[in-house]
């Protein structure tokens, strides 16, 4: 799966998560851009991914995952 595949799964998972279907996000998209995305929602979005997607993160990668392109690059390592 490519990544640009892998980053709308992810913004559909965000809009859902975050209840707004308005949200657009790119590679640098993070906490500080995107309205509502707090440490709470920040679990709340990993664990969605990982139902999603079938995978599940280590603590090292939920800290690392700080913006949606890092969030794209682990899930792509994960499905490799």
């Amino acid at each position: 799966m490519d990544k640009n595949n892998i980053r709308l799964q992810i913004q559909d998972i965000m809009r859902d998560v975050l209840d707004d279907q308005n949200i657009m996000v790119n590679e640098e998209s993070d906490s500080k851009k995107v309205k509502g995305w707090s440490s709470l929602i920040h679990i709340q979005l990993i664990v969605a991914i990982e139902e999603h997607f079938g995978m599940q993160f280590s603590s090292i990668e939920v800290i690392q995952a700080n913006n949606v392109g890092k969030l794209v690059d682990i899930v792509s390592e994960k499905l490799k």
